[in-house]
């Protein structure tokens, strides 16, 4: 192989490793502004979802399970607590 030959593939694979590293520089560039475009679409669905979590409204307590380990809870005057049965799975 000739110099020159060689000299030509040396500089094609150099532009090809670039041109990859800037292919995957836009695209990485472009996810992240879809990314943002996303995120302030949600942004108030989020902290709406934040806030009813906050507020509790049923409480579901095992018959089986002690009823000692509640005692220390204050719980809001809305919360329906209910007493369930569940079956072990074998």
């Amino acid at each position: 192989m000739s110099a020159t030959i060689f000299f030509v593939v040396l500089i094609l694979l150099t532009v090809g490793v670039w041109g990859v590293v800037f292919i995957g520089l836009w695209y990485g560039r472009e996810l992240l502004k879809r990314q943002q475009e996303l995120t302030h679409l949600l942004l108030p669905y989020l902290q709406k979802v934040e806030r009813d979590n906050s507020t509790m409204q049923a409480l579901h307590i095992d018959k089986n399970e002690p009823i000692e380990k509640y005692r220390e809870v204050t719980l809001p005057d809305k919360v329906c607590v209910s007493f369930t049965d569940t079956k072990e799975e074998k």
